[in-house]
């Protein structure tokens, strides 16, 4: 899907101050309730707070191609810049906002009254993967962590009791000194409070690694096999013990985030969806469908049902989007994955949607679309 992409982004910074007033109400750095201490945060390229979304767009104009840090206010449906510094025109580093084309921003989270995210400078002057955090509001922006040896971006990142889980590919260096390349990622633990890191897993051939869940003290990390044999394996890593144990087997397909110790099943048959604790084992079943699909992807929130055609020698996907809390599907019917992509479900059920190359506010409860508006 061809996502939308902006040119040159003025924004005044009146504008921007009386979007985020309810923001920058909300308590200073340092004074935070502690609130999202036992949550497990997955950390993706949107997240949300009460007051709205944060998200990374790739942006190409005719002078430079960089990545921006964007706010979209939930209520009025207005999205600007992370930013308030005086006359910006956001399309360099000099902005807050802004990375350069040899940098790459993602993984964020909200927690605590901050947004938490990651950049991965490649540039000759600042190499190395860094860990930032600023107010929700745009203000006091601070560098929290570099890691040590780490250039590349992460495959996944997720937050959970004041420690950062990154699987984080490592990098080979050639014999010949020609140059380097990615291989299988190892698993890092970064605990916010103390300052240090800890590697739970090295690197081995063929194994992707992905920090999945959070449980009392533990996390859920998963284990995929890419040598061919498609096998998928469940581990649980304790903080106090620093043990690992499986705790459960399966496929590929089967790959997805952990919440409430629970994950979602596919029958074989891909008509059938239920759900597993990983706790007690116990099994049941949330969705029967009326027809076989070709696949079924677990999100945050919501199961998409795809339907495969070819078009002449290329795949054509149709998507259908279920809700899990709602027991219900999104759109009757489905919806090719060119013209509408759902992103992230916020907590008060409501969808962020991208439909012909435009983001909208989707709330399932009356089947109303609000578009989001990016302020000039």
């Amino acid at each position: 899907m061809q996502r939308k992409k902006y040119g040159r982004i003025i924004i005044g910074t009146l504008c921007f101050a009386a979007l985020l007033a309810g923001c920058s109400q909300k308590k200073k750095s340092g004074e935070t309730s502690g609130q999202d201490y036992n949550k497990f945060l997955p950390m993706i390229n949107i997240t949300e707070s009460e007051e709205g979304v944060y998200y990374v767009q790739q942006v190409q104009d005719d002078i430079n191609d960089y990545m921006v840090l964007k706010y979209a206010d939930k209520n009025s449906a207005k999205e600007t810049v992370l930013c308030q510094k005086v006359n910006c025109k956001h399309n360099s580093e000099e902005c807050q906002a802004v990375v350069g084309e040899t940098s790459y921003m993602g993984f964020m989270t909200c927690m605590d009254g901050r947004l938490y995210y990651m950049v991965s400078k490649s540039g000759e002057d600042d190499v190395g993967l860094y860990l930032y955090s600023v107010n929700k509001d745009g203000t006091d922006k601070k560098q929290v962590h570099k890691f040590e040896g780490r250039r590349t971006p992460p495959n996944a990142a997720s937050m959970y009791r004041g420690k950062l889980f990154l699987s984080i590919p490592t990098i080979v260096e050639f014999e010949d000194g020609s140059g380097s390349e990615s291989s299988f990622p190892v698993l890092v633990m970064y605990d916010l409070l103390t300052d240090e890191e800890t590697e739970i897993l090295e690197d081995r051939d063929s194994i992707y690694t992905v920090p999945c869940g959070g449980s009392g003290d533990s996390i859920y990390f998963l284990e995929m096999d890419y040598g061919g044999d498609n096998w998928l394996k469940y581990r649980q890593y304790d903080f106090h013990t620093k043990e690992i144990r499986d705790v459960f087997d399966g496929e590929v397909e089967d790959g997805q985030f952990v919440l409430d110790d629970t994950i979602f099943l596919q029958s074989d048959e891909k008509d059938k969806v239920e759900t597993y604790n990983l706790k007690t084992k116990k099994r049941e079943e949330i969705l029967t469908c009326d027809e076989k699909y070709d696949f079924i992807y677990f999100k945050i929130g919501w199961i998409e049902l795809v339907r495969r055609t070819k078009d002449g020698d290329r795949n054509k996907d149709f998507y259908k989007y279920y809700d899990i809390a709602e027991k219900q599907y999104l759109f009757d019917d489905f919806e090719p994955d060119t013209e509408v992509f759902v992103r992230l479900r916020f907590d008060d059920g409501r969808y962020w949607v991208e439909k012909d190359d435009q983001s909208y506010f989707y709330d399932l409860k009356d089947k109303s679309w609000t578009e989001v508006e990016e302020i000039k």
